[in-house]
């Protein structure tokens, strides 16, 4: 039976094994990414089998607490017997919802998992099969080098944003389109590199890892040590490539190139991507000091995976130590019967204060995960103390996590040393972290330093993230700081510029869109002209005219939504009537509605001109706005409209002719 005292045994028991797991690869830190990699995959099931092998092993070992047995003397009198009981009202605790959370956040993971699995059929039911010589030549040449006997089979899909490999019985690969365009180096690096993860095993280990966060979804040590697999999972592939033969600054130039044509798109979980742009680079300067590797010798191995076992049944066999007896001396008025007494559990304010103890701990890991733990628990006691290692803590990955922990902790206190990282650390994603931090507080008294930075700072990766921050916290006063984000030569930062200045809603922002609705990029004009929309100015009316007739879709769509919420429009511009008859149906119905919301008499024929479309949603959509329309045109409209095949516009022509007439 679930319950909640099962959830933080199981809790701590997970945290215990991985914490040892971390002290296991701080010792090993220097070797291979596969003996690596190996520690934390047999962590991590552990971490899954802990619960079942605490209860299979014949021994234990007495440590963890248990409640004392009060020893109660009664020297009162009996209580005189209640004849009509007053029944007490049941209470529902958070410890009865805690098993029913858990439960809910395990099954969404696990879903999303299987979801997984058949969006990865899906893509490969789509994909089109690479069984030309011009591949199979090369995968064939690659598979000699790196030793795979079984061929996988290798797929082409527009759906993938980069290479990943799924299929731990029968391998496949996925390669993006833009595969087509590859020379024979870069296909015979990107193959050997998934060819390396199918040589080891690691689509297996990672849908491993994927359960155990599922299990242990409120645990940030487990998420933590499921992100330290992948990372070292991919550098241990990296170091066989590499070791195979490739060249370390070639096969990095590969994949630089690779990740930056690359969409930002989320991948199926059942997939091991070739890249994740989280963790890319510490992995590129990995390639350009790796002097390559083969796999670990056995003897190697199976010394790792002793020592990763035996952090493992140590904390399995933990039992609770005998109770000890309280003094015999106790009122029984303030003590609970021992059959109805809960068994003790660490508080969140217990957990913190206890990792906070090994923020000093000399090893990188441990800190690491300490901070990452803090974050996860957002008990704000931890502020301080983060922020001390933010300032002094001379590892950089430690520091991104202090900074990122504070955001998710979003305590104003943290905003002045979050702001000195910002300005002054060396470390591009510490100074990227501050900022995603400093979005996630939403205090306008980060606005100067966010708007320093910007104007200073060069990596275009921290001035995202600053452009961003500055739309999270929404203060009027920083929209001038964004006006020169939209003349930026870089398009992702004048579609970010253009989307904060829409969630601001400056009216002075306006005259600065207008220009971006003319922009080369696509995505920059959308952009734009969602913002214009947000902002509801009728100054922006020409512009979003305009882009009625643009070549995008997308930017249409946006540009008719973004008409209808204008206020107090009288006239119908004729762009927005010739929209009407748009190729896209989205568009059209879009068009209808914005020419509903505009008092102009001029709309009413155009609308009456829609109830013959063929598209049923544009006859519906035409009828409702001239529902709202007195005027006698618009009663002869709804009147032929009854004599629509559609019973739904037949239903509400017939609604509003009967408000007509009352």
């Amino acid at each position: 039976m679930i319950t909640i005292e099962w959830l933080a045994e199981i809790g701590l028991r997970a945290a215990g094994v991985l914490l040892l797991t971390a002290l296991l690869v701080r010792t090993v830190s220097r070797g291979s990414a596969s003996l690596r990699h190996l520690a934390w995959a047999i962590a991590l099931c552990g971490v899954i089998a802990v619960p079942l092998l605490a209860r299979v092993i014949p021994f234990r070992l007495p440590v963890l607490p248990q409640a004392p047995i009060a020893v109660v003397r009664d020297d009162s009198p009996p209580a005189p017997v209640e004849t009509t009981p007053t029944p007490q009202p049941k209470r529902l605790s958070w410890a009865s919802l805690l098993p029913v959370i858990w439960l809910v956040g395990a099954s969404a993971l696990l879903l999303r998992l299987l979801a997984g699995f058949w969006s990865l059929a899906a893509i490969t039911r789509r994909a089109r099969s690479l069984d030309n010589t011009d591949w199979t030549d090369v995968l064939d040449r690659t598979r000699a080098w790196m030793d795979v006997r079984e061929r996988p089979t290798l797929l082409m899909s527009p759906n993938v944003a980069m290479p990943c490999t799924s299929g731990f019985r029968r391998p496949v690969i996925v390669l993006p389109d833009s595969a087509f365009e590859w020379d024979d180096d870069r296909r015979e690096m990107v193959l050997m590199h998934e060819l390396a993860h199918i040589r080891r095993g690691d689509i297996l280990w990672h849908l491993i890892a994927q359960v155990a966060v599922a299990i242990h979804w409120f645990n940030p040590l487990v998420w933590a040590a499921a992100r330290r697999l992948r990372a070292d999972a991919e550098r241990a592939a990296d170091d066989l490539v590499v070791g195979a033969g490739a060249t370390p600054s070639d096969y990095a130039a590969h994949l630089l190139d690779i990740v930056r044509g690359s969409p930002a798109r989320r991948e199926p979980a059942s997939v091991v991507p070739f890249a994740q742009r989280s963790e890319f680079e510490g992995r590129l300067l990995a390639i350009l000091e790796s002097k390559g590797a083969t796999m670990p010798s056995r003897r190697a191995s199976l010394l790792t995976a002793a020592l990763a076992i035996a952090a493992v049944v140590p904390i399995a066999a933990l039992s609770a130590a005998r109770p000890a007896p309280m003094l015999d001396a106790v009122d029984e008025a303030a003590v609970m019967p021992a059959q109805r007494r809960p068994a003790p559990t660490a508080s969140a304010r217990e957990s913190a204060t206890l990792l906070m103890a090994t923020l000093s701990d000399p090893v990188r890991e441990v800190r690491l995960a300490a901070v990452e733990a803090l974050g996860g628990l957002k008990d704000t006691v931890a502020v301080r103390a983060l922020i001390e290692i933010l300032k002094k803590d001379t590892e950089a990955m430690v520091r991104r996590a202090a900074a990122w922990s504070l955001g998710e902790l979003d305590d104003p206190r943290a905003i002045p040393a979050l702001s000195d990282a910002l300005r002054g650390d060396a470390d591009v994603e510490v100074r990227r972290n501050a900022a995603h931090a400093l979005g996630e507080i939403e205090d306008a008294r980060a606005v100067p330093a966010l708007s320093e930075a910007l104007r200073r700072d060069r990596d275009i990766t921290v001035r995202k993230a600053i452009v961003q921050a500055l739309s999270d916290i929404e203060d009027p006063a920083s929209a001038s700081v964004l006006f020169p984000v939209l003349k930026d030569s870089d398009p992702e930062m004048r579609r970010l510029g253009a989307e904060a200045l829409g969630s601001i809603e400056n009216l002075n922002s306006v005259d600065e869109l207008m220009p971006l609705v003319r922009d080369d990029v696509a995505e920059v004009r959308r952009a734009a002209v969602e913002a214009l929309g947000s902002l509801e100015d009728k100054r922006a009316l020409p512009a979003l005219t305009r882009a009625l007739g643009d070549s995008d879709v997308e930017v249409r769509r946006a540009a008719v939504q973004a008409i209808g919420d204008l206020d107090e429009l009288h006239q119908a511009p004729a762009e927005l009537i010739r929209a009407l008859r748009d190729a896209d149906p989205e568009v059209r119905q879009n068009a209808v509605h914005a020419l509903g919301n505009i008092d102009d008499p001029a709309r009413v024929a155009p609308l009456a001109a829609l109830l013959k479309d063929p598209d049923v949603e544009i006859r519906r959509a035409a009828v409702e706005a001239l529902e709202d329309i007195e005027d006698a045109n618009a009663t002869r409209a709804l009147r032929e409209a009854l004599r629509d095949e559609d019973p739904e516009v037949r239903r509400i022509a017939a609604k509003a002719l009967g408000n007509r007439s009352r």
